[in-house]
């Protein structure tokens, strides 16, 4: 059978080299780092298939992780919705998953290449997959940061803070830990390091009540992250597959907030692709027509997703949206509960929030 090289060793690389090796197809991972590692991330699995958990051996790990199954939603410090989680939804670190999936994968008898970083401008060939995470765009406003905390009380199992131009979200992990991270629009004037930035960007953004919870607990060591020059949104998909060039993950769309499905989507879309592309190795389809199948399996699969996601991100995340909704009194709760419904899924469906108050 013909070997799948896959370029990136996050959630979508590893889910499908673990897919793959479950059909036989050999499979090797070039990934530019190593494991564990921290990543700036939401951190929370949401809607996850069936399929998805026993493709990927997941069972093990969610008992380890945090079971979410509160939610409350902010904007201006007021709060616009507080409910069950809708579905089944889990906290999850990147550092604990990432590391848990490739021990799964090398127990499968894949072989990973860490510490190998491969050139975005390469288009690949046959037989590749590009999984490397983010598209870059140099001429992004937006900056994401991440850090997990320790002894920090939170009002629900997931906080979610609207603000002018951006958003927090705060949500248990494994251990202990509350994972922060937030999407800021960049600012020339804030000048912190590392440990400091995220509270810099809260207290500028208005969210003092926020910063001053997190200073309260313990940073764990190393956790502190960030990330900027990066899209949100998806790419030009049918000019790639016209090319033959299959991106999975964040390098196909990077999903807009508030869904809790970027880490779901590229487990999803890694076990959507698995069968296509082992029919290629078998030699049973073309490289071009399996492309063609995982595309369009794919887009299936996320297109209500993703829609949802687009029309929803700029105005929650503009100066002049989220920010307003306490000001519109009712009408800014009615129209908040009708996004959540198409944000938030159950199993790819828009969910139904069961409020318990608001």
């Amino acid at each position: 059978m013909k070997e799948i090289q896959v370029i990136g060793g996050g959630p979508a690389g590893l889910g499908l080299g673990i897919a793959l090796l479950r059909r036989g197809v050999p499979v090797s991972i070039s990934e530019a780092g190593t494991y564990p590692r921290h990543r700036v991330c939401g951190e929370v699995l949401h809607a996850l298939s069936r399929d998805t958990i026993h493709e990927c051996g997941l069972k093990e790990l969610l008992d380890e992780a945090h079971p979410l199954q509160s939610m409350a939603w902010f904007s201006g410090g007021r709060e616009l919705l507080r409910g069950e989680f809708p579905g089944k939804g889990w906290g999850l670190s990147r550092y604990r998953m990432d590391a848990a999936l490739a021990e799964r994968f090398r127990e499968l008898g894949g072989e990973i290449r860490t510490g190998q970083r491969i050139s975005r401008r390469g288009t690949g060939g046959e037989g590749v997959a590009w999984c490397i995470g983010r598209r870059i765009d140099s001429a992004s406003t937006w900056l994401g940061l991440k850090a997990h905390f320790r002894g920090v009380a939170l009002r629900a199992d997931l906080e979610m803070h609207l603000g002018r131009g951006g958003y927090v979200g705060l949500n248990r992990v494994e251990g202990g830990w509350v994972n922060a991270c937030g999407l800021f629009r960049k600012r020339a004037d804030i000048h912190a390091g590392r440990e400091e930035v995220f509270g810099a960007y809260l207290k500028q953004g208005r969210w003092e009540e926020l910063a001053e919870r997190l200073a309260r607990g313990e940073m764990r060591r190393g956790s502190a992250m960030g990330v900027s020059a990066f899209r949100i949104g998806p790419g030009r998909l049918a000019s790639e597959g016209d090319r033959g060039v299959l991106r999975l993950g964040d390098s196909r769309s990077m999903i807009g907030p508030f869904t809790g499905s970027g880490m779901a989507m590229a487990l999803d879309g890694a076990v959507c692709c698995a069968p296509h592309l082992a029919d290629y190795s078998g030699d049973r389809v073309s490289w071009s027509e399996a492309v063609g199948a995982c595309g369009r399996a794919m887009q299936q699969r996320f297109r209500i997703r993703e829609a949802a996601a687009g029309l929803a991100h700029p105005f929650l995340t503009s100066e002049s949206g989220g920010g307003r909704l306490p000001r519109l009194g009712i009408l800014g709760k009615l129209g908040f509960r009708s996004i959540y419904g198409l944000l938030f899924y159950r199993g790819g469906e828009p969910a139904t929030p069961r409020i318990c108050s608001c």
